[in-house]
């Protein structure tokens, strides 16, 4: 993984990130504070894209809202629109899970459809 933006923190001091490689086409990751002094940190990857519909490289910061709702935007990726524009990249939105230990829930909120509309967001929203 190549995280290269900066990360945002919640009340618990957690911080989160994405990085735009890795063993899929990129991924949002958790970092923890340790559960004692000097302990370790640790990580845990909340989703990984798939280079399909759900976008791929995400490369803009993170914002986090309501109750730790986390939105960014992908590069590339996001609904085919065919030729000649292809996957333009997207917005989505990862929700934490309802119960303890459970998957966050991705869902894509925006899909960019011509070059018009923009394309191929380098920055996270605000």
């Amino acid at each position: 993984m190549n995280p290269d933006n900066g990360v945002i923190m919640d009340a618990a001091g957690n911080l989160y990130g994405v990085t735009p490689s890795g063993d899929t086409a990129g991924g949002v990751f958790e970092l923890s504070p340790p559960s004692v002094a000097g302990g370790a940190w640790s990580e845990t990857t909340l989703y990984r894209f798939f280079n399909g519909p759900d976008g791929e490289f995400p490369l803009g910061s993170l914002i986090l809202y309501g109750s730790g709702n986390l939105i960014g935007t992908t590069e590339a990726g996001g609904v085919f629109y065919g030729p000649p524009y292809g996957h333009l990249g997207a917005v989505y939105q990862l929700s934490p899970p309802s119960q303890p230990g459970g998957s966050w829930a991705f869902t894509t909120l925006y899909s960019f459809p011509n070059p018009n509309a923009g394309a191929h967001p380098y920055a996270g929203v605000v």
